[in-house]
Formats: structure tokens, C-alpha cells, sequence
């Protein structure tokens, strides 16, 4: 929820979200000096599945919204000509309060960003926009606003068969073996068919990658012509539950192989959330700034679909690239005293602004059965919360403080220094022994990209490898009087 200190009452902080239309509709209001880049990046968008419309006026996108009623998500940018990219977002916002909207903006001064976030803004991005970031945050949106969707991704050269039979799910393509692990960082893939022609031999290491990682994703391969030592080696990863089956390319049935996968994987998720002899825990991940607890917790979500992440309020101001709901429920200091009775817990984190923790929220998803996973950067809201729960588990992200002061410059926002950095490590490697594990981030990049540890486009990633030994860990507590899973 926002404040709506104009009517001193609480109001919804979320626009209404939108269900995946297909093809999923963006609108994008730019300035006229950006075309070229905007129209390669339209080129990138619509590559991916989505269907951008780029507009260069305040007029031309009002003209737009009132003509289309099926948009699923807007880009404004704040440095159109005059105060166009203003006055477009209010509109926006006032008119079409369905619709989710995210800034762009080369400057945002901290007294607009509070404004625009108060407003209704979901999220914003730094200019000049990449298609790489673009459409990060543009999946990663859409998982967050429509949690049901089922994604399909095709690897190959064979393009998406039987589009027309695929219309209930989102289907994305890709070639290179590298693009296959990017993606599936930024999307909660169900099902992934990998064309054996393409990949040849690697298809089978790629899988058991993917299967690492990815525990309930289910892994078609599609192929021709096969030999029997080649059928034999495939026959042997199905019985394994690496992949779940084997299509020929000359059959025209894949929608249907892609339904079964899925059938299949609803059937497993649901068993691991309702399972009776499981033992959900409340996780808390915690360490210094800029350690990469979100971006783990986010790789953890999709790679063990019994876990649920905790959202705190916060009066901060958003970062670039957060969504609000998603990363956090981004509100104002008034909002903390007016609905004071929601929380079990607030802090003022380092004197600068008030965090909330809600009450009710995490027993809910205990009693629902579900990994509760909260995020923490703060030793003393750390003791209030074991205080609270002398059962919660915990993980610690450390990072070396050099490292850490690189990363916080990278995602915007507060940037700390060496000497912060420092301290902040030191309090945390003081406390050790009061964290049940301790996992290092030693990649100095952002997001997914996570930096291998030599050049090779085939080395596992640093999150790749952080997200592997806490799905362990969580799996293992879980069914700690478990010998088998499904």
C-alpha cells in the first residue's frame, strides 16, 4: 500500500495487474532524439515474443491507450521534451490505473523518484537503455505479475513447431548454449526443449546442467534419426528423471509432448508442497550490502517451487531495476505510523529510513507448508527475528569488501565506501558463529551475469554455484527424515 497523504487514508501501492495476453503488448513514449536506439531495441524486444509499440508524443500515446485496451505494460520516458514524460505518466496513471508503468530517465532527483513511486510507478530503468536490462526487467515483471504462467523455451534451430498449439503457453527461442543458462536466470521456465541436431553431444551435458540447477524443470529432446547407442544413452537420463522424454523431429506432436511435461511437473510441485513429512523452515538469508541475497533468493524461487519469498516495506527509495512488490513494497515514512498495526516488527535501517516486517505473513505460508525465505542486511533486525523464531534457520552471503563496494556502485542507488565495506564485513565475520552456513559471493558483476571464474562460456557461474548449495541445503532440511524425492 501508498500513503495517499492528499485523502490521509491507505490505498492499493499495486496497479491491478493485467493477465499475459499473447503477444504480450508493450508501449514505449520516447523522445524523438532516441529513435535509432529504440528502434534496435524494438528489433531485440520483438526477437524475444513481445510486441513493442514506440511512440514519440505525449498525444500519440494517449491516442494509443485509448484505441488499444489489451496493453499489458508501458515505458515512459521522463526527458521527453518539455514536461511531456511527466505529464504522461500522471495522465497515465490517473486514466488507465490498470496499467503497470515504469520510468526510463538519464536523472531522477530523489524528490521525483518518491513522487513518481507514491504515484504508481512499478519500476524504473537508467538511460541509456540496453536490450539486455530492458528485457530483464521486462521478464522479470512479467513473472512477478502473472504467477501462473507457463513458459516453454526452445533451444535449436528449429524454431517454435506448432505455434498454433502453443498459444496457452509463453514461448521464448534461443541458439547458443550460453543464451540456454541466461535465460533460464531470468525466466521460470517449466518445460525446455533442446533440439539434438543442434547441440549434438553437448545436449546431454547441457542437461544435466539445466537439471542441477533446475530440479523441476522438465527437459524434452527433440530429435531424427537417432542411433541405438545414441537412443540407449537417451533412454538412460530418462530413467534418471534428467530428461523427462524423447521427441522425434518428424512428429508432429510436441504441443502434446509439452503438455504431458507439464502435467507431470504440476504433479510434482504439488506433491513437494503438500508432502506430510516435510519440514518447512524459515530461512533467513543475510549478509553485508551488495552480497547478492536478492538476486539468490530470486534463483532459489524458481529452482525449488515450495518456497516462498517474505517482501518487506521500506521508506527507501527504489534502485533501478527493482519492482515494486516484488523486491520490496516501497512506501513513505508517514505510512509506517498510519498503518503501524500491520507490523510485528519496524527498524530504522542505519538511522536513514524505516523497514517494516508484516505481521501474520510468514505463519500463513509455515502452516501452508512453504520454505519462507526473508532477506536481511541488519544483525539487530537478525536477533529480533530468532528471538521471534528460535527455529529459523540461517545462511550467510559474505563478500569481500572490495568487491562489495564495486557491486553497490553498479546497482545504483547508495553507494558505500572501501571503508564501509570494510566494517560491514568485519561485523558480519564477527558473527559467524551465530549463522548455521556461510556461502562467499566472489563475483564483482551484477543480476545473473555472475562472472565465471575463467573464460570459458561453459564454467559454471558464481550464482550458478551459490544457487546449487542453498537449493541443497533447503532441500536437505526440508526432508531431513526423507530418504527419497520425487
Amino acid at each position: 500500500m501508498l500513503l495517499d497523504s492528499k485523502h490521509n487514508r491507505c490505498v492499493l501501492e499495486n496497479n491491478i495487474i493485467k493477465m499475459l495476453s499473447n503477444p504480450y503488448k508493450i508501449l514505449f513514449a520516447v523522445s524523438k532524439k532516441d529513435k535509432d536506439r529504440f528502434k534496435d531495441l524494438e528489433k531485440a524486444l520483438k526477437k524475444e515474443g513481445y510486441q513493442p509499440q514506440i511512440v514519440y508524443s505525449k498525444k500519440d500515446a494517449l491516442d494509443f491507450l485509448k484505441q488499444e485496451n489489451n496493453v499489458n505494460l508501458s515505458f515512459i520516458d521522463k526527458d521527453m521534451p518539455g514536461n511531456q514524460g511527466r505529464d504522461l505518466f500522471f495522465r497515465v496513471e490517473k486514466e488507465h490505473p490498470g496499467l503497470a508503468t515504469m520510468i526510463m530517465a538519464s536523472e531522477f532527483p530523489d524528490n521525483e523518484k518518491r513522487s513518481y513511486t507514491e504515484a504508481g510507478m512499478n519500476a524504473y530503468i537508467n538511460k541509456p537503455v540496453t536490450s539486455r536490462n530492458l528485457i530483464n526487467l521486462i521478464d522479470r515483471y512479467v513473472r512477478f505479475s502473472n504467477k501462473d504462467i507457463k513458459q516453454v523455451l526452445i533451444a535449436g534451430n528449429n524454431g517454435i513447431p506448432e505455434q498454433n498449439n502453443m498459444q496457452e503457453y509463453q514461448v521464448r527461442t534461443t541458439d547458443t548454449e550460453k543464451s540456454i543458462f541466461e535465460k533460464i536466470m531470468n525466466n521460470n521456465f517449466g518445460v525446455i526443449v533442446l533440439d539434438r541436431e543442434h547441440y549434438k553431444d553437448s545436449v546431454i551435458q547441457i542437461a544435466k546442467r539445466i537439471k542441477d540447477f533446475r530440479p523441476y524443470v522438465n527437459l524434452l529432446v527433440r530429435g531424427r534419426e537417432e542411433t541405438s547407442d545414441e537412443m540407449t544413452k537417451l533412454k538412460h537420463l530418462i530413467d534418471r528423471r534428467i530428461i523427462f522424454d524423447y521427441v522425434d523431429a518428424a512428429d508432429s506432436n510436441l504441443a502434446k509432448k509439452v503438455d504431458e511435461a507439464f502435467k507431470d511437473r504440476d504433479y510434482r510441485i504439488n506433491w513437494l508442497n503438500q508432502d506430510q513429512e516435510a519440514s518447512p523452515n524459515l530461512w533467513a538469508i543475510i549478509g553485508p550490502r551488495a552480497a547478492g541475497k536478492t538476486v539468490t533468493v530470486d534463483d532459489i524461487l524458481y529452482s525449488l517451487p515450495c518456497t516462498y519469498k517474505f517482501i518487506r516495506h521500506t521508506a527507501r527509495l527504489m534502485r533501478p531495476m527493482e519492482i515494486n512488490g516484488e523486491d520490496h513494497k516501497f512506501v513513505n515514512e508517514n505510512y509506517f505510523e498510519l498503518c503501524a498495526d500491520k507490523f510485528m516488527y519496524t527498524f530504522k535501517h542505519k538511522g536513514a529510513y524505516t523497514v517494516g516486517f508484516e505481521k501474520h505473513v510468514i505463519d500463513e505460508q509455515l502452516e501452508k507448508g512453504k520454505e519462507v525465505i526473508l532477506t536481511l542486511a541488519n544483525l539487530d533486525s537478525f536477533f529480533f527475528m530468532k528471538d521471534m523464531y528460535p527455529d529459523m534457520k540461517s545462511i550467510l552471503i559474505n563478500i569481500d569488501p572490495e568487491i562489495s563496494e564495486l557491486r553497490s556502485k553498479k546497482r545504483g542507488g547508495s553507494v558505500q565506501t572501501l571503508e564501509q565495506a570494510r566494517k560491514e564485513y568485519e561485523l558480519f565475520d564477527s558473527h559467524d558463529d551465530y549463522f548455521d552456513f556461510t556461502i562467499w559471493n566472489r563475483s564483482n558483476s551484477l543480476g545473473h551475469g555472475s562472472k565465471p571464474y575463467n573464460p570459458s562460456e561453459k564454467q559454471i557461474s558464481d550464482l550458478e554455484k551459490r544457487g546449487k548449495l542453498i537449493l541443497k541445503i533447503i532441500r536437505d532440511e526440508r526432508f531431513i527424515n526423507r530418504s527419497f524425492l520425487i
